[in-house]
């Protein structure tokens, strides 16, 4: 394989002759880290496709990747650091150099710790999540412990619940050979493209593939069942599957006996869940319950997939996690072939992954005085980002006054007009960010950051093999986010094992440790090199006794029984409606699911591609046609929205495979669209601190006009 194809074709146009070079490049438009081939002219790419395969290299094109183009090309693309030249929102900025951007951020941060303490200050990142250790020690080093990152609305929830159970991160599904596998809560048709195949392919092998998802989306089309549930409900459906193999004697009784703990607790429990009121909780019919638990407990191996979403946005998603994730012990499909299981065989993780990062210092003094006690005791190397927006604007437990983030969007906070104004008062901001965003027009500093293309980076491929990418594009006067680090930790004479190296090599160095090959070497083989130092890995970790505190798979879990009768913090996995906190159920019938995503864009950085936000130029309410009639909303008429905190308008748009009761709305980067303003700052979940995006309380109504 290699990196370039050195391969040049004379191609002509018009009469003019020019050449091509072909590239090999990693997209990093989202989390998938697909392969292209692109072919530059002049240094600027010229065409995009998906990569040809060669050893270790898959290639995927998605829209968002068909779309580079325009993406890194953007007008909009920050080109060097500039200062806040007018008032905080008004987006006037001028140029400085690195070296005045360096020296304002080292002296606002020297001299705020020295007089409020560096707890006054917040690191905090968003997307991407390639540099996040790097960042995590720059906080530690400097003294605070509020670093706080987008995963405290995205992949922190899962990881707890699983932890609860099994003491260990979440192991991934077998989807070369389980025979049943349940997709839970995801469409990776359009959020996990390189996942896809895998999954939907499974009823081409003769597989079950069965789909939990309140919608129809692509991947329901392609299962054998669909699930359709009501928003919030997973734990209950989870539990009345639970029921009925229980009932039925279908559980792994010699795997339980030996390896779990609390199973006639949860036995209990889980006995008040029969498929009846399962179907009464969920809509589930109790007799698709009952035959999708009978499938998964006889036509094994079994596994489930879950997303960092879905079921993860709503204010019982610890506990819904828990009830999902404790199937496949009940099943004994835990940490064995075909269910879900972690790295069998010669395995290598390099350096820098953000969950190997060292616990943050002086937790005690973070700014949410020990609201998420589980979150620290399970995520301790950042903290729970929830909250920033009301510490910043009351000053309580002490002012925050200074920022640094990278890539903060504070449209991804619930009631997110009160991060907008935290970001207005806060005395000190900086954001690193591909686009003057938003957010970036209330900063005092913007910094401009490269896009993958524009960096070099070390990439662990299959059958652990190594491959330096070198840097396709010039970056200009942007750097790399580690670099910028690197700057700061410069500016603030910070000397740990990782804030004192001062050179992206360095750091790259550091990363390929573990794997016995040297920068040098990889830099000099296009190909890559296959790792030389590995760790032999074994699956059926629970016969070595797991990390929970009985050393067992947790029905009843040792963590949270010391806060039995904290609310939300029940020892089994108790299911609670999300309705009942609807404080009004006559004023706010529907329920409102927030975040979806659409094929064509991740998060918001794809909004202002021209290619894909002509797809969808307006921000779409979906219902229910008969929903639509009843209330005289036309397809592509206006509807209201309101909820106990705001109202928007929207365009409808009437889709079938939208549950009665339901309304669906894409969070975007639309400005008063966003329906994230909809959604309470406190209708959190009480052990994640996760908003409840997907499972709100709001009415609809029509709206005159056209838009």
């Amino acid at each position: 394989m290699a990196v370039s194809s050195g391969k040049k074709q004379r191609t002509a146009i018009g009469g003019f002759i020019f050449m091509e070079r072909e590239q090999l490049l990693v997209c990093g438009l989202c989390g998938d880290r697909c392969f292209l081939d692109v072919w530059l002219e002049n240094g600027r790419i010229v065409k995009v496709a998906k990569a040809k395969e060669r050893p270790h290299v898959h290639g995927n094109l998605c829209l968002r990747g068909a779309a580079l183009k325009q993406y890194l090309y953007h007008p909009d693309r920050l080109r060097y650091p500039m200062r806040r030249a007018g008032p905080k929102g008004s987006g006037k900025f001028e140029r400085i150099s690195w070296e005045e951007a360096f020296a304002t951020i080292g002296e606002r941060l020297r001299t705020v710790r020295e007089a409020d303490g560096a707890k006054a200050t917040v690191f905090y990142s968003g997307h991407p999540k390639w540099y996040r250790y790097m960042m995590a020690e720059v906080a530690r080093d400097y003294g605070t412990p509020n670093f706080c990152t987008e995963s405290s609305t995205c992949h922190s929830a899962r990881e707890i619940a699983y932890e609860l159970c099994y003491g260990c991160p979440v192991l991934e599904p077998d989807l070369k050979t389980c025979k049943t596998l349940i997709c839970w809560g995801a469409n990776p048709a359009y959020s996990k493209f390189s996942s896809m195949n895998g999954i939907l392919d499974i009823p081409d092998r003769g597989g079950n593939l069965i789909v939990v998802d309140p919608r129809k989306t692509p991947t329901t089309e392609r299962a054998m069942m669909h699930l359709q549930l009501r928003p919030g409900t997973d734990g209950a459906l989870a539990l009345s599957m639970a029921h009925v193999i229980l009932a039925e004697g279908l559980e792994d009784k010699k795997f339980l006996e030996q390896y779990a703990c609390g199973l006639e607790e949860y036995r209990t429990y889980a006995a008040a869940f029969p498929p009846e009121r399962g179907e009464q909780l969920t809509g589930v019919p109790a007799e698709q319950i009952a035959a999708a638990a009978r499938i998964i407990a006889l036509e094994g191996p079994f596994a489930i997939y879950t997303t960092s979403s879905g079921t993860a946005h709503a204010p019982n998603s610890v506990q819904s996690y828990r009830a999902v994730f404790l199937l496949e012990a009940l099943t004994g499909n835990f940490d064995r072939p075909g269910g879900n299981h972690g790295p069998a065989g010669d395995w290598l993780r390099l350096n820098g992954f953000h969950h190997d990062a060292r616990p943050r210092i002086h937790v005690e003094e973070e700014f949410q005085e020990g609201r998420f006690p589980i979150w620290n005791a399970l995520i301790p190397n950042e903290g729970q980002a929830m909250g920033l927006d009301e510490a910043i604007l009351s000053g309580h437990p002490y002012p925050i006054r200074n920022i640094v983030a990278f890539g903060m969007n504070f449209r991804m906070f619930p009631e997110s007009e009160k991060m907008r104004k935290a970001l207005l008062a806060a005395e000190f901001f900086v954001n690193v960010d591909l686009f003057l965003t938003d957010s970036s027009k209330y900063a005092d500093l913007v910094l401009p950051c490269a896009a993958a293309p524009e960096r070099e980076y070390i990439y662990h491929l299959p059958g652990n093999h190594l491959l330096y990418m070198p840097r396709v594009l010039e970056a200009g006067e942007r750097l790399n986010d580690v670099e910028i680090l690197q700057g700061i930790c410069n500016a603030l004479d910070l000397h740990g094992p990782l804030t004192g190296m001062r050179s992206f090599d360095e750091y790259m160095e550091w990363m390929l440790e573990p794997s016995g090959v040297t920068l040098e070497e990889l830099k000099s083989s296009p190909e890559g090199i296959p790792a030389r130092t590995t760790k032999k890995m074994s699956l059926y970790r629970y016969e070595r006794g797991l990390e929970t505190p009985s050393g067992k798979v947790e029905f009843v879990s040792g963590l949270l029984e010391p806060y039995e009768g904290q609310a939300g913090y029940d020892k089994l996995p108790v299911f609670r409606p999300c309705m009942e906190q609807n404080p009004a159920p006559e004023k706010y019938p529907f329920i409102l699911c927030a975040g979806g995503r659409r094929p064509q864009f991740f998060h918001s950085r794809t909004y202002r591609v021209p290619w894909l936000a002509n797809l969808e130029p307006h921000t779409l309410a979906s219902l229910n046609p008969a929903d639509a009639e009843r209330l005289g909303i036309q397809d592509g008429g206006r509807l209201k929205v309101k909820t106990p905190i705001g109202e928007r308008t929207y365009l409808a748009e009437t889709v079938p495979g939208v549950l009665p009761g339901v309304i669906y709305i894409v969070h975007d980067d639309e400005g008063d669209q966003n329906v994230n303003d909809l959604i309470a700052a406190d209708y959190l979940d009480p052990l994640s601190g996760f908003p409840g995006y997907r499972c709100y309380f709001c009415r609809v109504e029509p709206a005159g006009g056209a838009r």
